[in-house]
């Protein structure tokens, strides 16, 4: 209700009856009607000629309008608030939502690893085992303006999620150390608020997942079990802060300051600095992304080393039952031996021909070149050999709603010795395993359910 609608009725609730009666009169064409013949019976309001008594009456009816005034407010406010969190199909979003998934696979590699690891995988890494990857209990909440949302997550999945992490030792009186085994349990954290601004300004700040790329860390929203090496390759996670703006319904840009690639607690002075925009239609979603900042850890011999990474990635919608899903991630690193970088793609479809069952289909490759000097040679970011690429078939069955079953068959390639294959040199405590194979085959059995 409007502040003019709430005066209109105001006026004709508070106006005298006999008032509101000539006036309805005058406004049909009307003659007004013969004034009432005045009984003994007392007025209810006061006599015309007592002045104080007329001021309270007036001061009443102002405070009555005053008190309309502000519920109508508060009622425009809330429906702002709701049109502007509405989903697509009109309805306002709950206040808060809970959620949680499990994912469990069997796995089997062909190279049959007497060390039982499918390698440089992910979080489908274990060779002839019933394993538990993640559980996870989810939470969002969007409250006037104040939202969040936190993951937390058990599992074999957690481990390497924080593979990379930056330990931090203790550090005085009252400061703990920090290390992978403090945060592996948290997926993502954060909470902020969306300043009323325009369409809506939403200032983040915590731990979230990385943008970068079309897979996501859950199962079910991903065409495939295993991840390609993109996601692998690239970061997990990033902690800092988090500014996003809907231009419009299909468009939003994104701001980022971060700690860097993989790291709750920063290993160095620089703050990492990403620029995203991304789309949404009935036909195509995607992303496009540039990062920037010095991802290498103080005293690297790499020196202070500012990391460039561009990210674009799609897919498209083309009917009910087929979809194409792309992506392209370039990085190159200037450095004290020269210039590392790495060129990566992947292309996948997927075929639903009844609405129960899936088929899909995956080609990744990722090149990484190594800078080197006759100073040296620079660590490599992300690989053991020069490239690494894969292959991979799968079916996604849905015979009920929340539950989602998955057969995959997979191929690994790399150009120098990547995985494990038979005996392995080493113990992987004192002694590093020595990968001794360029490919692997695998088949994973799968299951995910979630609420």
């Amino acid at each position: 209700m409007t502040r003019a609608m709430v005066i209109v009725v105001s006026a004709i609730v508070l106006l005298p009856p006999r008032a509101a009666r000539a006036d309805d009169a005058l406004a049909e064409g009307g003659e007004p009607p013969p004034a009432e013949v005045e009984t003994t019976e007392p007025s209810r309001g006061p006599p015309s000629g007592d002045p104080p008594a007329l001021e309270a009456r007036l001061a009443e009816l102002e405070a009555r309008l005053a008190r309309f005034e502000v519920a109508a407010a508060q009622e425009e406010r809330r429906a702002a608030d709701d049109a502007q969190g509405a989903g697509d199909g009109g309805e306002p979003p709950a206040r808060f939502t809970l959620g949680g998934w499990v994912e469990a696979y069997w796995g089997w590699n062909f190279n049959e690893p007497r060390n039982r690891v499918t390698d440089l995988r992910g979080f489908d890494n274990q060779h002839d085992s019933f394993n538990l990857s993640n559980l996870a209990l989810d939470a969002r909440w969007d409250v006037e303006g104040v939202n969040g949302h936190v993951t937390l997550q058990w599992g074999s999945t957690p481990a390497t999620y924080y593979l990379g992490e930056t330990a931090g030792p203790t550090l005085g009186t009252g400061i703990g150390a920090q290390s992978a085994s403090m945060w592996q349990f948290v997926q993502q954290a954060n909470v902020g608020y969306r300043v009323p601004i325009g369409n809506g300004l939403n200032v983040l700040a915590g731990l979230f997942l990385s943008p970068v790329g079309v897979e996501g860390m859950n199962v079910k929203d991903n065409w495939l079990y295993s991840r390609s090496n993109l996601f692998f390759g690239f970061p997990f996670y990033h902690t800092g802060l988090r500014v996003s703006y809907p231009i419009i319904d299909e468009l939003t840009v994104v701001a980022w300051v971060i700690n860097g690639w993989n790291t709750v607690l920063d290993n160095n002075d620089e703050k990492t600095v990403c620029l995203q925009a991304s789309w949404s239609t009935d036909l195509v979603s995607g992303s496009l992304l540039y990062m920037t900042g010095v991802e290498r850890p103080d005293g690297a011999p790499e020196g202070r080393a500012w990391r460039h990474t561009i990210d674009l990635n799609s897919t498209f919608t083309l009917t009910p039952w087929l979809a194409l899903q792309g992506q392209v991630t370039t990085m190159i690193e200037p450095n004290a031996f020269g210039t590392s970088g790495a060129v990566a793609g992947a292309l996948a479809a997927r075929v639903t021909p009844i609405s129960w069952l899936a088929f899909s289909a995956r080609g990744d490759f990722f090149w990484e070149s190594v800078a080197s000097s006759a100073a040296g040679s620079a660590s490599a970011i992300f690989w053991p050999v020069e490239w690494v690429s894969s292959f991979t078939l799968g079916a996604d069955l849905r015979p009920i709603d929340h539950v989602s079953f998955r057969v995959e068959y997979r191929h690994d390639q790399a150009s120098g010795p990547a995985y494990f294959a038979g005996t392995v040199v080493g113990n992987g405590v004192e002694f590093p395993f020595v990968r001794n194979a360029t490919s692997q085959d695998t088949l994973t059995v799968g299951v995910t359910g979630w609420f």
